[in-house]
């Protein structure tokens, strides 16, 4: 009581609460109570079935407490967890379903027609035993064996020469494609010659069965930097062709063209064919080439009179321009009146008055602009036609120092000439043979005359120091794939 009298009012006030709650537990739990929970021993029973959730194998679902608390539907005795038919009133042990509708002998889980007694066999649905269904199939089949030849073959990695046609279906079909291309590039090719490594693809129709269609090519480069390539593609009749000179020159539809580079550099070359049946294959070869090896370039020009003869020549003159030149990209004509043209030939032109006329052709290479220099001269007198025009040739055109070059005159009309080999050298000899001591590019300049026209054509000559032989590089795309 002492203890009791020491505590606050507000500590007295929680101990009295505390026990007024625990005795209003107690006596709800001796004289009502949940009914929920009546039966049940103390324990939860959440679907009411008085079986406590414990021991009820179904406390979700409200049962028969003599079935551990799980509900029979068919009340056959079986609980429906239990139960294979927990429809079927009349199956006494519930698996299998023992039940026979009707009544032929045959249970319902076997009876095709459980609800037709007269079916005796139960299977297939007939009245009569003895009588079998017309739109029933007698005989199934229970394979099919294929009768077309498998879609899939080994792409070989060699092209076989000549193969017979196989006569017997195969029975297995392989799976795996060839996948191993060599990888290894010559160290030392020869250097004028290239070859693209060839495509494989099975042949299809169009070509030769049991054969490999094979793409590709050589490529062997002049001594004028002109290189041909011979088409080594094989085993199709093929549709056509379409080569890539690696330049953005315009393409070609050959079979085997030749086409010349005007710079020196490495070129990834690719021909495209198409074979008989519409499939594209391709092969790339990279083409290497050397300053040494590039074509002379050379500009010149014929001056034609139209409908005369001389020299001299009677007024009016009809002069036609014909181009000569080597190698050049574009040009650019500037004539007596400084007019212009960019065509490779321009339109004739008509001199009525007396006089000498300069006339210059520019010609743009990517290795360097030359010029070419001529006049037309108009006189009083003669008739007819004639030509006349400066050209020349050389070779050869590059190489290394000291370089002899013999020079060949291919001027028309033409009775002297002066040659300026570019190096502080000049010749009048018709046909000059002239060495090259140093290193460089000379601008050679023959200038001819008629007598009454002169006429002029350059070029160029360029000599350089020896050179590591070019090697050649290739790639090949696709290097793999299933036909088509």
């Amino acid at each position: 009581m002492e203890r009791w009298r020491k505590l606050t009012r507000n500590q007295q006030i929680g101990i009295m609460a505390a026990a007024l709650v625990l005795i209003i537990v107690g006596a709800l739990l001796i004289f009502g109570g949940d009914d929920d929970l009546q039966g049940t021993a103390g324990g939860s029973d959440r679907d009411g079935d008085t079986v406590a959730d414990e021991s009820d194998r179904c406390p979700d679902d409200a049962g028969d407490p003599n079935l551990a608390g799980c509900p029979d539907g068919d009340s056959d005795g079986v609980p429906d967890i239990d139960d294979a038919c927990p429809a079927d009133p009349n199956d006494a042990v519930g698996d299998p379903c023992n039940h026979d509708e009707d009544g032929d002998g045959v249970l319902d889980v076997d009876d095709a027609c459980p609800n037709l007694a007269n079916d005796g066999i139960g299977d297939p649905c007939n009245p009569d035993d003895n009588v079998v269904p017309t739109d029933v199939p007698t005989e199934v089949p229970t394979e099919i064996v294929p009768t077309e030849v498998p879609t899939e073959v080994v792409v070989p990695t060699e092209a076989p020469t000549e193969e017979a046609v196989p006569t017997e279906v195969p029975t297995e079909v392989a799976t795996e494609v060839a996948t191993e291309v060599p990888t290894e590039v010559p160290t030392e090719p020869a250097p004028t010659e290239v070859a693209a490594l060839p495509t494989e693809a099975p042949t299809e129709e169009g070509g030769q069965a049991g054969a490999t269609i094979n793409v590709g090519f050589e490529a062997s480069i002049g001594v004028d930097g002109a290189v041909t390539f011979t088409n080594t593609s094989s085993g199709d009749t093929f549709a056509g062709f379409s080569w890539n000179f690696g330049d953005g020159s315009a393409a070609s539809t050959e079979t085997s063209p030749t086409h010349t580079y005007l710079n020196a550099g490495t070129y990834a070359v690719t021909l495209t064919a198409t074979t008989s049946d519409g499939r594209t294959l391709t092969a790339t070869s990279d083409v290497v080439l050397t300053e040494e090896q590039l074509p002379p370039v050379s500009c010149a020009f014929n001056i034609v009179v139209v409908g005369q003869s001389g020299p001299p020549y009677t007024l009016p003159l009809e002069v036609q321009f014909v181009n000569n030149s080597q190698n050049v990209a574009s040009y650019v004509w500037t004539f007596e009146d400084n007019s212009t043209s960019t065509d490779a030939n321009p339109v004739n032109r008509t001199y009525s008055v007396a006089g000498s006329y300069p006339i210059k052709l520019d010609c743009i290479s990517p290795r360097g602009n030359l010029v070419a220099n001529g006049s037309v001269n108009a006189t009083q007198s003669g008739g007819g036609s004639q030509t006349f025009r400066a050209g020349f040739t050389a070779s050869p055109g590059s190489g290394e120092a000291p370089l002899t070059v013999q020079f060949t005159d291919t001027s028309v009309g033409a009775v002297s000439w002066a040659w300026d080999f570019g190096d502080g050298n000049t010749s009048t000899d018709q046909n000059p043979t002239h060495q090259y001591t140093t290193v460089g590019v000379f601008n050679v300049t023959l200038t001819v005359s008629n007598g009454t026209l002169t006429a002029v054509a350059t070029g160029s000559i360029e000599t350089v120091t020896a050179l590591a032989r070019p090697i050649a590089d290739f790639s090949v795309t696709p290097q793999e794939g299933n036909a088509p």
